[in-house]
């Protein structure tokens, strides 16, 4: 059996066509980072938020997200676990009818005391299967923005692709084409490609140089309340078990919340300690960075 000259031609481009169907679009570059970014205390502490997806694939965000996360921990910030993150979004919204995404940064950071979030978009994830020839596709942007006046400091869109396959110069190479072909479109290859798209964005941030010392403390959070009154009594409560507890007023949005934390401590060791003793006694406690006021510092 012979195989058909104009289908060996087809199959011959193939490849070829769709590489160049997929060519990387123009990206614009992103700003310059701020001489305050360069300088003053380091490091900065960023929070990565939950990414959205825009993708059919509804266990992507989370994918790329933590991937990300992983890889941007190694870099000089101060950043917050993406479990503490969720818990106190999930806290949040819990007492509150807004939803985190219609808050600006402003609020956000006075949520997590931080000076730069993170917001990420999974944009697309495509397959390509034709026999003998695959292809996945990743997009991804990813935008730094800093609290204080919500501007972009810094973004990235990003596409990573991953072939697999060929054109066979004889029929015996068609089964072990396909067969490679269809390997290729299992999960373990969209793990691979996530994290090597992610490497790559990572790779390009900014990195903060070290400061001498930590210009933060850790607290730990009991609860947040808008009710002035239920935040003291947690506070006395608290306090008759000889914690070394304070409220502490945030503004989000049009309305204030009146945080019960515990400390300052100066370690994650001694912070999580403390919330590990809370748990059972029906509070839903979170860590959380601040940094100390001059006079606190002069003690």
């Amino acid at each position: 059996m012979r195989l058909d000259p104009k289908i060996f031609f087809a199959l011959l481009c193939l490849p070829f066509l769709l590489s160049c169907s997929f060519l990387p679009f123009w990206k614009e570059q992103p700003p310059d980072v701020p001489e305050w970014f360069r300088k003053g205390d380091m490091p900065k502490k960023v929070a990565v938020l939950p990414f959205d997806n825009l993708t059919s694939d509804p266990e992507l965000e989370e994918l790329v997200r933590r991937s990300f996360y992983s890889h941007f921990a190694l870099k000089r910030y101060r950043d917050i676990e993406v479990t503490e993150v969720d818990r106190a979004l999930r806290i949040l919204q819990a007492d509150s009818l807004r939803q985190w995404r219609d808050l600006p940064p402003q609020d956000l950071g006075n949520l997590f005391q931080a000076d730069l979030l993170i917001y990420g978009k999974v944009l697309e994830y495509s397959k390509f299967f034709a026999g003998i020839y695959s292809q996945v596709t990743l997009k991804v942007q990813i935008e730094m923005v800093e609290c204080r006046n919500g501007t972009g400091v810094w973004w990235k869109t990003a596409v990573k692709r991953s072939y697999e396959g060929g054109v066979p110069f004889s029929l015996f190479g068609v089964i072990p084409e396909a067969v490679r072909s269809g390997l290729h479109m299992t999960r373990e290859r969209t793990l691979d490609l996530v994290e090597r798209l992610n490497r790559e964005i990572v790779a390009d941030i900014p990195d903060p140089p070290f400061a001498e010392s930590s210009p933060y403390f850790l607290d730990v959070q009991v609860g947040s309340f808008l009710d002035m009154e239920l935040a003291v009594k947690a506070q006395e409560e608290l306090r008759a078990k000889e914690y070394n507890v304070r409220v502490a007023p945030v503004k989000m949005g049009d309305r204030t919340y009146h945080r019960v934390l515990i400390g300052p401590y100066r370690t994650a060791a001694e912070a999580e300690k403390t919330r590990s003793s809370l748990g059972t006694a029906g509070f839903r406690p979170i860590l959380v960075h601040h940094r100390p006021e001059k006079e606190e510092e002069e003690k």
